[in-house]
C-alpha cells in the first residue's frame, strides 16, 4: 500500500488504522486504445468497505506511469493525492476510467499496515 512515497499526496500511511489490510488489484484497458490502468483497492476487513485505493495509468502515448492514490476519510468523504475531496471516489476518477474495460483482477491477499510511517 502506498507503493509510491510521494511528498506531494495529501495521504500518508499514518492516515490508515493499523490492521490487516485486504487487496485486490484489477487491470484496465482504457476505450479507444488510449491506454492501461491498474486499481489496486484496500479493505480494512475481508468484508469491509474499500478505504484506500492506488492508481497506475499508462497512457497509450507512452508518456510515462502516472500515480494517484485515493483514501476514504472518517467523515466518508474521499480525498485524491492533490488534496481534492468528493463523496463518490468516481468523482475523483479520471473521466476514462469510468468507461474502462476491466482485463484481469488478482486477489492482492491481505497487507499488514502497523500504523506510523509504514
Amino acid at each position: 500500500m502506498f507503493t509510491h512515497q510521494s511528498t506531494s499526496s495529501a495521504n500518508k500511511p499514518e492516515h490508515l488504522q493499523p490492521g490487516i489490510y485486504r487487496g485486490r488489484a484489477v487491470a484496465y484497458r482504457l476505450e479507444g486504445d488510449a491506454g492501461e490502468f491498474v486499481m489496486s483497492e484496500f479493505s480494512a476487513s475481508e468484508a469491509g468497505d474499500v478505504v484506500l485505493v492506488e492508481l497506475l495509468v499508462r497512457p497509450a502515448d507512452d508518456s510515462g506511469v502516472h500515480y494517484a492514490d485515493f483514501l476514504k476519510l472518517p467523515d466518508g468523504l474521499w480525498r485524491d493525492s492533490n488534496g481534492k475531496k468528493a463523496r463518490a471516489l468516481a468523482e475523483l476518477l479520471p473521466p476514462a476510467a469510468l468507461t474502462a474495460v476491466q482485463v484481469e483482477a488478482v486477489d492482492l491477499g491481505g497487507v499488514e499496515h502497523r500504523g506510523g510511517g509504514q
